[in-house]
């Protein structure tokens, strides 16, 4: 549910983004350098100013736990709160957090030096029995971990000593650390070894601790003044205001209500470009949309609408429509300048072929369910209107996007929809996140084993090639049962007031916002 930019980036940066040039960032462009609309001033101040900055979010968190959190808006409160082993920089350069170092004792054990000294906001001190606790709570149904399947390859954990932790595999896992940098915060065990504990007043180790949440209109956090890394945070707290209404988010942001909108629709960049003191933040994503057919709802059950909509899918439409002309058509969740893209998988629309499907399953009337955001909106209307030309009729639903992750990721409950997520560089991040047929995220409920042992067999190798050929191989029979259709790869573009400095917004749509600063008076 992200992504986007317009003809303002367009005309700063002198290029638009085409097939080769999006989501470059994997391997170079990291998190995007703030562009100006306009002249900005001079920044920076001689005094540190203090203050809370108030981040418009486009949705409300179902829960506050670090361990079942699945939505966007939730990791980007929570990243803020909690702490990790490690980091990626901008340019996805693993670097030191939690960890100051490890090492592969062999290729079914990795070994974490942990930093010491490090509180959590109980006041409890982190130690190897913490980081155990957090990862294998991961590995207890008990728990409801959305990622149980993506760290299926772990044995166990030990704690050596209070500095010590040790990851042993069952087998060899080459994504590890992403999985581990991505959803795996370290957790106080004397707060969350209970099931469902802390869900509304979650406890971390950031650098910003829990204060308040609102339910329907805002959560507040202040500073951890014990936080571990020097000089962070940088401001007295945050307060993020939910505004799931995009006009009244950019009403609240234009009118200097809130600070920072972390979704600027991309057809609105233009318009601002009189708003002297804006600075927008476009990030090239390591995200991807697609069309999800369920496999359990008899309207679409075993009708080969997948498939249809696969090759009636005109990807520029979705593009031109729902991003302002920015992003690129996407077949498959992979980068197309990842190691691990084959363009052999790549396919050319096929509409009379997708209407004798449809005709053949006897044109369905198909129910067509969206979260109410600056793009999988439009995507929705875009969709729609294709499959008209198809000779379907699809309601389309647009939801608040808490009921959509209620509807779709809880209950499971639709015959088609559109969604968006980003992960890490590693494609098993969402491979394996939503084709496997164990993984709680599997919303599709698509089951198949020769897929799930090729997913298996690439992520129990660390030999590039051999990772490729498999994923080119469980693709194609994805791409053949059709449970998702890929639509396209885009951009995010976020809004700030130049009175702020420091703003991070990563290709993985995570957010470091302890990092943020007043540099003058509002």
């Amino acid at each position: 549910m992200d992504r986007s930019d317009s003809e303002a980036r367009r005309q700063n940066s002198g290029t638009a983004l085409n097939r080769r040039t999006v989501l470059k960032g994997a391997a170079a462009i990291g998190a995007g350098l703030p562009l100006a609309v306009a002249a900005t001033g001079p920044r920076g101040a001689s005094a540190q100013i203090t203050g809370v900055p108030v981040i418009i979010l486009d949705g409300e968190p179902n829960n506050l736990s670090p361990i079942i959190a699945s939505s966007r808006v939730t990791f980007t409160v929570l990243d803020q709160v909690n702490g990790f082993l490690a980091r990626y920089d901008k340019d996805f350069n693993i670097s030191p957090a939690l960890a100051t170092s490890w090492d592969a004792v062999d290729d079914k054990t990795l070994r974490f030096h942990l930093r010491t000294g490090v509180k959590f906001h109980n006041g409890e001190e982190m130690t190897a029995d913490d980081v155990k606790f957090s990862i294998e709570a991961h590995l207890d149904p008990a728990q409801g971990s959305g990622i149980r399947a993506r760290l299926a390859a772990i044995d166990h954990v030990d704690a050596e000593d209070p500095a010590t932790a040790t990851i042993h595999l069952k087998e060899p896992f080459a994504p590890l650390l992403d999985v581990l940098i991505d959803r795996v915060p370290i957790l106080p065990k004397s707060v969350y070894s209970t099931p469902n504990a802390a869900q509304e007043s979650p406890v971390g180790c950031g650098p910003f601790k829990f204060d308040e949440w609102s339910k329907n209109s805002y959560i507040q956090l202040s500073k951890f003044a014990d936080h571990w890394e020097e000089g962070s945070p940088k401001t007295d707290g945050l307060k993020f205001l939910f505004l799931p209404d995009y006009n009244s988010a950019k009403a609240s942001l234009l009118s200097k209500q809130s600070d920072v909108l972390l979704y600027l629709n991309p057809a609105d960049l233009p318009s601002l470009a009189p708003e002297t003191d804006l600075v927008v933040s476009p990030t090239p994503l390591l995200g991807f949309w697609w069309v999800g057919i369920t496999a359990t709802n008899e309207a679409v059950k075993d009708k080969n609408i997948g498939q249809a909509i696969k090759l009636l899918m005109q990807r520029q439409d979705f593009i031109d429509f729902a991003l302002a002309g920015h992003g690129a058509p996407a077949v498959v969740p992979i980068p197309a300048n990842s190691p691990f893209y084959s363009p052999e998988l790549e396919y050319a629309p096929d509409i009379d072929q997708a209407k004798s499907i449809l005709a053949a399953a006897g044109n369905p009337k198909l129910k067509l369910t969206v979260p109410n955001t600056p793009e999988e909106g439009p995507m929705g209307v875009v969709l729609q209107s294709q499959l008209k030309d198809a000779g379907i009729d699809a309601e389309l639903e647009t939801l608040d996007v808490p009921a959509f992750i209620e509807r779709i990721f809880t209950n499971k409950d639709f015959e088609l929809m559109i969604c968006g997520d980003t992960a890490g560089p590693d494609p098993a991040s969402l491979l394996n996140s939503y084709y496997l047929s164990d993984s709680p995220t599997n919303v599709q409920s698509y089951n198949n084993p020769t897929v799930d042992t090729l997913l298996n067999q690439a992520t129990a190798t660390t030999d590039v090639p051999q990772r490729k050929d498999f994923y080119k191989q469980a693709l194609a029979l994805a791409l053949e049962d059709s449970p998702m259709v890929w639509i396209a790869q885009g951009e995010r573009s976020s809004g700030y007031w130049n009175y702020l400095d420091g703003f991070v917004n990563l290709p993985t749509l995570r957010y470091e916002l302890w990092k943020l600063e007043f540099t003058s008076e509002k």
